[in-house]
């Protein structure tokens, strides 16, 4: 990548390495702390699966008690 889209990417005026370095750690450190915030804030209520509802989806079509009739 070239210094020029790096000064495009990060809004910074001086190409040297050092800056550009330094404002990409911090727009990554501030983006970490938005996502972990966003992560201990949100209910952890849930210890398991989810409860089955039905059947489990190999199971077959039921099978019939009826025996056939003969005419």
């Amino acid at each position: 990548m070239t210094f020029k889209k790096i000064e495009e990417i990060t809004s910074v005026l001086s190409s040297t390495a050092s800056d550009i370095w330094r404002h990409a750690l911090a727009n990554a450190r501030n983006a970490r702390i938005a996502a972990s915030t966003i992560l201990s804030s949100s209910p952890t209520t849930s210890t398991g699966p989810p409860a089955s509802t039905g059947p489990p989806a190999s199971a077959g079509p039921p099978a019939s008690t009826s025996s056939p009739v003969s005419t």
